[in-house]
């Protein structure tokens, strides 16, 4: 198991690929369509993720791969922290995964056991639950909407009469 935080999923639609492309391309391109999402769209595949108006490094994101089948769509999604956040969360984890083993160490050599091992593993696993817990209640709202992209129940907005 990976410790890293990221879902995967499939989705099966009946929808034809098509249609499933054309609701991604409003989700993303649409300045009206509520929830907002950037991102890009390719022919068998799209990155994106929400658009909440302010800085927010937990926001997951999503990327996708379609396929047609025989019954409609089906769409591989994972969801992933970005780049960069993954970073901060690992380089933090070091010092501590560092710490807990001198100290690992100088107490094996002592042949007793303190409680200052578990220090420095409190604060790793601290360090490590905050972001998760924080990306895995983002993750669900993302796949709230993800849900209600892919399947139609959002409308999408009228174009624009000229």
């Amino acid at each position: 198991m990976l410790l890293i935080p990221y879902e995967h999923y499939s989705v099966e639609l009946t929808a034809p690929i098509e249609k499933v492309h054309e609701r991604i391309y409003h989700a993303i391109h649409s300045e009206r369509s509520q929830p907002r999402y950037d991102g890009r769209l390719y022919r068998d595949s799209f990155t994106m993720s929400r658009s909440i108006g302010y800085r927010d490094s937990m926001l997951p994101v999503v990327r996708g791969r379609l396929k047609a089948t025989t019954s409609g769509t089906q769409i591989d999604i994972y969801l992933l922290p970005h780049l960069l956040t993954l970073g901060v969360i690992i380089a933090g984890l070091l010092p501590f995964l560092f710490l807990t083993g001198v100290v690992l160490v100088k107490t094996f050599t002592e042949y007793s056991i303190s409680a200052k091992v578990f220090i420095p593993l409190i604060m790793a696993l601290v360090w490590y639950t905050i972001p998760t817990v924080w990306f895995r209640l983002e993750v669900a709202a993302t796949q709230s909407d993800l849900h209600n992209i892919l399947t139609g129940s959002i409308s999408s907005p009228p174009p624009p009469s000229f």
